[in-house]
């Protein structure tokens, strides 16, 4: 007898999907998002790298085809009309801006006022300037007239920093709380310098200028956020009065000036907004995704106010296990990710962590699968603690009748996570806290 033969054609092997590589240290911490700058911009350097006027002393006040640039967007975005001739400086970038602002405010007074949480830099800027900080509380801003005349009692003759939308919390002051912000402050004969960096980076809430309630004060703003162009250096200042022409006549007389070429390159897409829309729905996108990823970890997330928030950033609560921001921050970072602890933007800041939104939503996901397992982690050996266990890698332990191996992302960590989410919320609830 014959025996058969089966033949079979060689078996293909299965396409596989490529894993994404990701760093080992997924940064956070800073606002510079990994998204490149519009190519609008680059193409624009480019092509006068070969006037021969960029190698030459750029004017120190600013180029004049960016100076109405800057006056078109203000007309087109807010309706308020500026004078390319008196209105408008040419900075490098906003924080250097901020200061020399206040160095020409010329008060009366050497304190300046600005409110908690509060990026760090507001603070030594108005340091630089040769004037004492003096913090208030953000949510004082959001009062009654009474309230607000009493915080700017504080600053009389004085000035202040009003950052909107805010960073780090995203908070965006409604053209009510401007308003009442602007009377308060002229009560007072208080200077504002408004920080506006992330007026186009907004949710369903669409920021305004304050410059529009108030005429006598500065409004400092960047291509850095707006446009990705964080390496590039170059703001602007506007105002109407005696306040911008000081600024101007000190940059004039103090300073060189940015870059004859970048200020070239930037007029561009200042006038066609380029991928603006685009990068902002982006981020917003990011923010919903990554809140959503927390909350379900247990941080405290402000649903409330999520879809209106600006700024690239997320502001989150830390859940009710952790002691302090630092101790929130340092495990995220022991799981390869770095962020900022809220006890740096001051102490209302405390019990917060702020997320830089700097990557799509793939790396986002990367960025919760890894703190997930650093909580789940945390909890088993806590839990391990308690009973006595030796904290390994893999360890056998009694989860009710059965016996399981429970590793960093298995089964006991995912249920003891979720139980003391829940129970942290309904402390949280108890008690105000967030």
């Amino acid at each position: 007898m014959t025996a058969a033969v089966l033949t079979m054609e060689p078996v293909p092997p299965m396409p596989t999907q490529p894993i994404p590589s990701f760093p080992e240290i997924i940064d956070l911490s800073i606002g510079d998002p990994a998204d490149p700058t519009p190519q609008e911009f680059k193409d624009g350097l480019v092509a006068v790298l070969s006037d021969p006027r960029v190698d030459h002393y750029p004017d120190a006040i600013g180029e004049p085809v960016l100076i109405e640039a800057v006056a078109d967007y203000y007309n087109r975005r807010f309706g308020i009309e500026l004078d390319p001739a008196t209105d408008i400086c040419v900075t490098s970038g906003a924080l250097p801006a901020l200061s020399a602002a206040l160095r020409a405010a010329a008060t009366r007074q050497q304190v300046c006022g600005y409110a908690e949480p509060s990026y760090f830099g507001i603070p030594y800027a108005i340091r630089a300037a040769g004037l004492v900080p003096q913090p208030i509380r953000l949510e004082d801003l959001s009062g009654n007239d009474l309230q607000l005349d009493q915080v700017f009692e504080r600053f009389e003759n004085g000035s202040f920093v009003l950052n909107s939308p805010h960073n780090p919390t995203g908070v965006v002051l409604a053209p009510r709380e401007l308003s009442r912000i602007a009377a308060a402050a002229h009560a007072h004969n208080v200077s504002v310098a408004a920080d506006a960096v992330y007026a186009e980076l907004f949710g369903t809430e669409r920021p305004e200028s304050y410059l529009g309630f108030d005429p006598d004060a500065v409004e400092i703003s960047s291509f850095s956020k707006t446009f990705r162009m964080c390496g590039w250096r170059c703001g602007f200042v506007v105002g109407q009065g005696g306040w911008i022409a000081r600024l101007r006549d000190l940059r004039q007389n103090a300073d060189n000036g940015v870059p004859l070429a970048i200020q070239l390159a930037a007029a561009r897409v200042l006038d066609d907004m380029t991928g603006v829309d685009e990068f902002r729905a982006e981020i917003n996108e990011r923010r919903v995704f990554l809140a959503d990823r927390l909350d379900a970890l247990g941080f405290a997330v402000n649903r409330a106010a999520l879809k209106a928030a600006g700024t690239n950033f997320l502001w989150v609560g830390i859940p009710s296990s952790f002691q302090s921001s630092a101790e929130a921050g340092r495990l995220l970072l022991s799981a390869g990710v770095n962020v900022l602890a809220g006890s740096i933007f001051g102490s209302a800041g405390e019990g917060f962590l702020r997320f830089s939104l700097n990557f799509p939503v793939t790396v986002l996901d990367e960025v919760a699968r890894r703190i997930a397992g650093a909580l789940d982690q945390r909890i088993d050996d806590d839990y391990c603690c308690q009973l006595s266990l030796p904290s390994t890698e893999s360890r056998t332990v009694i989860l009710g009748d059965d016996l399981r191996q429970a590793g960093p992302d298995q089964a006991l960590g995912k249920t003891l996570r979720a139980g003391l989410a829940i129970a942290g919320r309904e402390r949280s609830h108890d008690d105000g806290t967030h």
